[in-house]
């Protein structure tokens, strides 16, 4: 059985790469300044849209930064401590 302290540290290992691939994301969004769809495709009705603010920020999507990043971190945690596991969370 896993102790409480193993356990405790996969989260942390899992939790530092969603928070690297999260601020990776948010610096490459204000760097790159990609607009959102909508405000490409209608700036006049864009401009009355709440939160103007986020209009610009875009790229990449921090939603599938986040999916991948916990996948892939679960995955190599998985692969390094040799559980049984390990090739189902590389399949998905």
């Amino acid at each position: 059985s896993e102790s409480a302290e193993t356990g405790a540290e996969n989260a942390l290992f899992v939790l530092q790469a969603a928070v690297i691939a999260g601020a990776l994301n948010q610096t490459t969004k204000f760097v790159v300044g990609r607009s959102r769809p909508f405000v490409a495709a209608d700036r006049e009705r864009a401009l009355t849209r709440p939160n103007r603010s986020d209009h610009h920020l875009s790229f990449y999507s921090g939603h599938t930064s986040f999916a991948a990043s916990v996948g892939a971190a679960s995955a190599m945690l998985a692969t390094l401590r040799g559980y049984d596991v390990a090739p189902h969370l590389w399949a998905t």
